[in-house]
């Protein structure tokens, strides 16, 4: 089963992006929210909201080894997140 994290800003970015565990795959990475599933309004108002940009940071967030859904939720503390 996959469970989706609450949506945070990217912290080099400014664009809304959540984490995914993927429980079968013991696995946990990061994907950058549509157009309609982010309120912009959420992002830093000293920075511009950068779609590109974050695309990148979630291909450098990478595929994590998560072997439980209390590690998975430790990375999103992380993140001020929780799945």
């Amino acid at each position: 089963m996959k469970m989706i994290s609450e949506i945070f800003v990217c912290p080099s970015t400014g664009w809304g992006v959540f984490l995914v565990y993927d429980e079968e795959e013991c696995e946990l990475y990061a994907r950058v929210c549509d157009d309609g599933e982010w309120d912009p309004d959420m992002a830093d108002k000293d920075s511009l909201p950068d779609f590109e940009a974050t695309a990148i940071w979630c291909e450098h967030f990478g595929y994590r080894r998560c072997n439980s859904y209390i590690e998975a939720q430790m990375v999103a503390d992380q993140f001020n997140s929780t799945f």
